[in-house]
């Protein structure tokens, strides 16, 4: 029974894994470059690689609205990126939907890529899971365009401009899922250097309306995370037990 519990709580750490977006800068003159990397695990800023094959977008939209796709290389998929517009730049990433699936057989417990429907044995944990990311960078004084869309499945879209907040303020930002505001799901924040371990410095959820409010505790790197979970219907029902959306929202308070 304890290899039993340890084996679902180690799934849960696994596989509760968290997709962000750093930059070495989010701010930079014209011609000054940052470089661009993926945070993959469960602590801000760096914790793990990820799998590229993993990576379904990743990329960045122009103050100009053009997207131009990364071409990573390394084990964070780092991206030399250069400031050569004023105005607000959306990096974007997203990670490819999948199954996973643990199984109790034959007295051990085996991990699969797929679901349930097609896994023998007694289920003990079944999702069907995506991520989303973004990041926010800017360069000169912009008057807009930080709180474009990516159009993701589930996304967060500040109400405020990140770049305008200090210490002590709030920032509302609304959470869509399908284009939509999405009601009454938490939503996780923290920054640089709060914690080493799988900690958030603030915690709330959405209103009735999508929308949930952050308070800035402290200058430096922040991430915001809103995670949906949902019980499967229809057809999924037999593919899964839960479906499970999370999305973060990566800019710096100075």
């Amino acid at each position: 029974m304890k290899r039993l519990l340890s084996a679902i709580l180690l799934s849960g750490l696994i596989f509760g894994h968290t997709l962000w977006i750093n930059s070495t800068a989010f701010y930079g003159k014209i011609n000054e470059r940052t470089v661009i990397f993926l945070g993959w695990g469960h602590r801000f800023p760096v914790a793990d690689f990820i799998n590229p094959e993993d990576v379904k977008d990743y990329g960045v939209i122009l103050p100009d609205g053009r997207r131009v796709k990364f071409n990573p290389g390394g084990g964070f998929l780092e991206t030399p990126f250069q400031f050569k517009q004023e105005g607000y730049y959306i990096v974007y990433a997203s990670t490819k939907s999948g199954y996973y699936t643990m199984a109790l057989k034959g007295g051990e417990i085996h991990h699969y890529s797929k679901p349930m429907d097609e896994v023998e044995g007694r289920i003990l944990v079944s999702s069907f899971y995506q991520q989303f990311a973004k990041a926010i960078l800017k360069s000169g004084n912009p008057s807009r365009g930080f709180d474009r869309a990516v159009g993701f499945k589930m996304e967060l879209i500040p109400l405020e401009d990140p770049s305008g907040l200090k210490s002590g303020d709030f920032i509302r930002l609304r959470v869509l899922f399908r284009g939509r505001p999405l009601p009454f799901v938490p939503v996780y924040a923290t920054y640089e250097g709060f914690s080493t371990r799988d900690d958030y410095a603030f915690a709330t959820e959405t209103d009735e309306k999508g929308i949930a409010e952050i308070r800035i505790l402290h200058w430096g790197r922040w991430m915001v995370k809103a995670q949906l979970k949902k019980n499967p219907q229809g057809r999924m029902a037999k593919k899964c037990r839960v479906l499970s959306f999370t999305s973060t929202l990566s800019f710096e308070v100075k």
